[in-house]
């Protein structure tokens, strides 16, 4: 593995206690050695621009130095955590596809909020379809996992929605890739609200995953949580507005602890804030672990993850660029 220069190594943990794809064929067991992930976030191509059509610039060149960044590294595989586009428009997923197909690893891109509401500066589509064009843009990085294939009806936002959630396993570890992003309008101005629903409806993300952590093997080692919301927001910054309402994170917590032991869970990676943080995630959990990646679009950040064969994690921290 090659070694740069890290700006931050922190290890946080040690190792504790109608979906298409099969789980157990997704990719090679490591049981004796370690592996390596990495993950970027926020990468707002289009950004600038009244409509975009393509163009190469200084945010362009940033995500490409990040994949240039992360194919110097020994990883097994990427996740991408949301905000890929600034507005949606199927120029700007185009682009983020054609950067991202540039790594060379398995590469799997979550949905963000600004992945969800078409818009230009003067015109808007009339529902948040941008769920359905990264279904279609990304169709091809989910083959041969398990994940959400259909669209549905969101009976909360009365709009049809399509879900891409997913499953990774690798060596006995779990990777869960989750799509909380309300399908409400934006408060003020174009595009959708920050936040995040548990979309709690026949098709929708929290039974999905409730059915795959009822389906976690027993020799699951640890579970990982891969979204674009993270549950806890900055002071002053309320939860309910960028995140997710102090009702909605109980939920999802009796439903984790429902399903496995708390020492199964690692915690959750995230982005949407724009910034770097490792902090717990919970008050009424402490040691499950919220780990922000700053934004792509700035500073071409990548975060390493090393799992080490004894099952200690390492989070480790690419300077700047």
């Amino acid at each position: 593995m090659k070694r740069p220069g890290f700006l931050a190594t922190l290890v946080l943990c040690a190792c504790g206690g109608g979906d298409g794809g099969n789980p157990e064929t997704v990719l090679s067991s490591v049981e004796s050695a370690g592996f390596s992930f990495a993950i970027i976030t926020d990468i707002h191509i289009g950004e600038g621009y009244d409509s975009y059509g393509g163009q190469e610039d200084a945010i362009t060149a940033r995500a490409r130095k990040a994949v240039a960044r992360v194919n110097a590294e020994n990883v097994a595989f990427v996740f991408i955590l949301g905000d890929l586009t600034d507005s949606a428009e199927p120029a700007e997923f185009a682009k983020a596809r054609a950067i991202f197909d540039g790594f060379s690893v398995p590469w799997y891109p979550i949905i963000g909020n600004h992945d969800m509401w078409t818009y230009t500066s003067s015109a808007e589509a009339d529902a948040p379809v941008g769920d359905a064009l990264f279904a279609q843009t990304f169709a091809g990085r989910f083959e041969g996992l398990v994940h959400n294939v259909e669209t549905v009806w969101n009976p909360e936002k009365q709009c049809w929605s399509t879900f891409r959630n997913f499953e990774v396993r690798h060596g006995g570890y779990v990777f869960l890739g989750l799509d909380w992003n309300t399908r409400s309008h934006a408060t003020v101005g174009k595009g959708a609200n920050p936040g995040g629903d548990l979309h709690d409806f026949a098709g929708g993300t929290f039974p999905w995953l409730q059915s795959r952590l009822a389906a976690l093997p027993a020799d699951a080692k640890r579970v990982f949580l891969l979204q674009h919301q993270p549950f806890r927001t900055p002071a002053p910054v309320p939860d309910w507005i960028y995140a997710f309402s102090g009702a909605e994170k109980d939920k999802l917590r009796a439903a984790l602890l429902a399903a496995a032991p708390a020492a199964l869970y690692w915690g959750h990676f995230a982005g949407h804030l724009h910034r770097e943080a490792s902090l717990d995630a919970f008050d009424e959990w402490p040691g499950f672990a919220q780990v922000e990646t700053d934004a792509c679009k700035e500073t071409a950040a990548v975060t390493l993850v090393r799992v080490k064969p004894d099952g200690t994690i390492e989070v480790l921290r690419l300077p700047p660029q």
